[in-house]
């Protein structure tokens, strides 16, 4: 596999080629090793793009160019129509900004517009309409104030209903009449009870005393001890000597091996 060229080498390798095609046509065909020798002695040196125009090149490449000739005639036309506009413009005046009617157009469409039709129509529905509300208003007169309506209770219509509620009502009536007449009795014989004033004294909240605790302490202390001592009197004292602990006598090592072996030599 061959190792991939850098991008240096790449660029010098598509100058080279450039310029091996323009000698070609200049000159006759040369050696590529020349070509190369003289690339690697003089390494080319890279040229800023200049913007050459659309219709002169600096080389001649050989090939049949019609960007001249389409521009040419473009900047023909453009500069027309800029001569045009000038004439133009001096002629022309700006219309002064006129409200048009819906009725009156002030060019000729060319279309049919129903438009004035509606409007006069409309229009003559709305003076109808206003001279028919003069003419009731005239007439009108605002109604006097009537008395107001009766009860839900009594109707003008029959309707051929039983209605309880008037008999009802009066009953309802009656009663209520009788006790405001016994209230009004009650109230004349009852006196309100005078208003005696509250001494502060009866107000006041009495404080509870506050509890000393050291001395409940000690109150308990001393009865508690009077128990106890009550309690040890009754009860029976045991001996001493029954109490006392008796400790276990040392093993003399020495004696008890002496004693063993006198007895197993007085075997033999």
């Amino acid at each position: 596999m061959a190792a991939k060229r850098s991008r240096k080498t790449r660029k010098i390798a598509r100058k080279t080629r450039k310029i091996a095609r323009k000698t070609r046509r200049k000159t006759g065909k040369t050696t590529k090793r020349k070509i190369v020798r003289k690339t690697k002695k003089r390494p080319v040196k890279r040229k800023r793009s200049t913007q050459s125009s659309n219709v002169k090149h600096d080389t001649d490449i050989g090939t049949l160019s019609l960007r001249p000739y389409i521009n040419a005639k473009r900047r023909a036309k453009q500069d027309e129509i800029k001569k045009y506009e000038q004439k133009y413009l001096a002629r022309y005046k700006p219309p002064k900004s006129i409200k048009s009617s819906n009725v009156k157009h002030d060019t000729d469409i060319g279309t049919l517009s129903l438009r004035p039709y509606i409007n006069a129509k409309r229009k003559a529905q709305q003076n109808e309409i206003k001279q028919y509300e003069k003419q009731y208003l005239s007439r009108y007169k605002e109604p006097k104030t009537r008395p107001k309506l009766k009860g839900w209770t009594e109707s003008d219509v029959d309707l051929g209903v039983l209605n309880l509620s008037p008999y009802v009502n009066s009953r309802r009536s009656i009663q209520q009449n009788e006790l405001k007449k016994y209230e009004k009795k009650y109230l004349a014989r009852y006196k309100p009870p005078k208003s005696n004033p509250i001494k502060s004294s009866n107000l006041s909240v009495i404080e509870e005393p506050k509890i000393d605790l050291k001395k409940e302490r000690r109150k308990y202390e001393n009865e508690f001890l009077v128990r106890y001592k009550k309690q040890q009197k009754a009860k029976p004292m045991k001996k001493t000597k029954e109490l006392e602990w008796q400790p276990e006598p040392k093993i003399d090592l020495k004696k008890e091996r002496r004693k063993y072996e006198k007895d197993y030599v007085s075997r033999f």
